[in-house]
């Protein structure tokens, strides 16, 4: 490797780098991808999926984010404000089943969480809501989740006030036909306090293997390697296509 280049870039240089394409995808959103984003103002009004299915979100005037270009970590960023509030993206069409979903945030809000705050949900099933509770500072339901390439917890969540990556560990909801990213279904003042920069929902169980790459993929992408544990097979460098 040329010296003062990094392995993120040597992947990239060699046209390497993984991607998540390559799985049966139910919908991704990435904010670095600024084709796949519409704003006025700034405000966010579209938020297209890249698996191409379809799947676009969108705002009504009165619930947009804001796009940031330096969301964290010199990075872009979907930004919902830190102070509560009733900002959505949302999806409603034909049913799907999301099976495990992964992304990458940031929490901005107090510690411990004041209220309900959706990271991402679903039309109404008991499956597949990931969101925060209050006082607990816990995943709704004491569902589990993997932070950071750790082992699935779900409580207590005392990194999450620093930018982190999530997997889905739970059984899925088949049939959802909504779907919320930064909110807490449809109910208000439960929009997502800080930032998401992006999410990937597959439509399988992922083996170890496959979720630890999507997991490297999300961790180097978002200068988040560090956060994953010593023994993480992508801490030190990204997935490679092949490899």
């Amino acid at each position: 490797m040329p010296r003062g280049v990094s392995p993120l870039d040597e992947a990239r240089l060699q046209g390497r780098l993984w991607s998540p394409n390559v799985f049966r995808l139910g919908a991704w959103y990435d904010a670095a991808d600024l084709s796949t984003i519409t704003t006025v103002s700034g405000a966010v009004t579209d938020w297209r999926d890249k698996s191409g299915n379809g799947r676009n979100l969108t705002a009504t005037a009165t619930q947009r984010p804001t796009y940031t270009a330096n969301g964290f970590n010199n990075r872009p960023a979907i930004n919902y404000g830190a102070a509560q509030n009733n900002n959505r993206l949302s999806w409603s069409g034909t049913a799907f089943n999301p099976v495990r979903t992964f992304g990458v945030a940031h929490w901005e809000g107090p510690n411990p969480f004041a209220a309900y705050s959706g990271l991402l949900s679903f039309n109404y099933a008991g499956n597949n809501d990931l969101f925060l509770a209050e006082p607990s500072n816990q995943w709704f339901g004491a569902r589990q989740a993997f932070l950071n390439g750790n082992d699935p917890i779900a409580t207590p969540l005392p990194t999450i006030q620093s930018p982190f990556l999530w997997g889905d560990n739970e059984a899925a909801s088949a049939g959802r036909t909504f779907m919320w990213i930064g909110a807490d279904r449809n109910e208000n003042n439960r929009g997502w306090r800080g930032k998401i920069a992006e999410v990937v929902i597959t439509l399988f169980v992922p083996t170890l293997q496959e979720r630890r790459t999507i997991e490297g993929y999300l961790a180097w992408k978002w200068g988040l390697n560090a956060n994953l544990p010593a023994s993480h097979p992508y801490r030190n460098r990204p997935p490679l296509i092949g490899a």
